[in-house]
């Protein structure tokens, strides 16, 4: 029974053909170490921070000072809630927030929020609601979208806090931010 698919066909290098090789090695190796090297970068936060809660409404930009970074898109001294596009093309990016509740209760309408933004202009929302738990039980939230970046965007995540003031965790809840280049556009 001959296969569902056609099966590919190795490629191979007359020795009469000169120059065949060189162009091989010239073509292949970047093209392969490209898609096995891909651009992304896994950042989280290990030092908590604390989130000043305000009736302003006023998103605070999440410090990201740890992390795995192979395309030397992030800094974590500089600007360490940035990622800095390096190649254009289509991204995912997958933020996560994870916020302590405090001691004292502000009313029973407990609502925080993630934003992941682009160059400041929020693209994806996700809602943190708090129940009515002990102090320090807090909450998790994620949120996840498709980004067009083009040379020079900065990815971010923001928190708008609903108490004052509010800290991060740093266990596996820990705010976190993943991004990774899928396609040109």
């Amino acid at each position: 029974m001959p296969p569902l698919y056609p099966l590919p066909v190795p490629a191979g290098v007359n020795v009469r053909q000169l120059g065949a090789s060189a162009a091989w090695n010239a073509t292949m190796p970047p093209a392969i170490n490209f898609l096995l090297h891909r651009p992304y970068a896994y950042l989280w936060q290990s030092v908590a921070q604390v989130l000043p809660g305000n009736v302003n409404q006023q998103l605070t930009a999440i410090s990201l000072d740890s992390g795995v970074d192979n395309a030397g898109a992030h800094s974590t001294t500089v600007n360490n809630s940035r990622y800095v596009c390096q190649l254009p093309g289509l991204y995912h990016v997958v933020g996560q927030l994870g916020l302590q509740t405090p001691a004292i209760s502000g009313s029973s309408e407990r609502f925080s929020q993630l934003n992941i933004s682009v160059n400041g202009s929020a693209y994806a929302t996700a809602p943190l609601r708090f129940d009515s738990g002990p102090a320090n039980a807090g909450g998790t939230v994620q949120a996840a979208t498709y980004l067009q970046l083009k040379l020079g965007d900065y990815v971010e995540l923001y928190a708008l806090p609903y108490f004052n003031p509010i800290t991060c965790f740093t266990d596996y809840r820990r705010p976190s931010m993943f991004v990774h280049w899928v396609s040109r556009i």
